[in-house]
């Protein structure tokens, strides 16, 4: 029994990403990716995580452990600046 050719048209994406690495979309990119960009990036994104785990303490009644909170809380901007300028994030 002969199964009919499906065709992919996911199949050529590759080599063309890499005929055109300089396209204007990516230079446009590349000019956020600096320092005070990250930073900022981190700033919010840690700010909004705690927000939610603040909110999330006070309607359980818990009380936070402001100690390991603020470690995670620095770890996490320290990691998520570096991966947001070297492109990982």
């Amino acid at each position: 029994m002969l199964v009919p050719a499906i065709p992919n048209p996911r199949r050529d994406t590759l080599p063309k990403s890499k005929t055109a690495p300089n396209s204007p979309s990516k230079a446009q990119a590349d000019k956020y990716r600096g320092w005070p960009g990250s930073v900022l990036f981190a700033a919010i994104a840690v700010m909004v995580v705690m927000a939610i785990a603040v909110g999330a303490n006070v309607a359980i009644g818990r009380i936070i452990h402001w100690n390991i909170v603020s470690v995670f809380a620095v770890i996490g901007f320290v990691f998520l600046a570096i991966g947001r300028k070297y492109k990982t994030i």
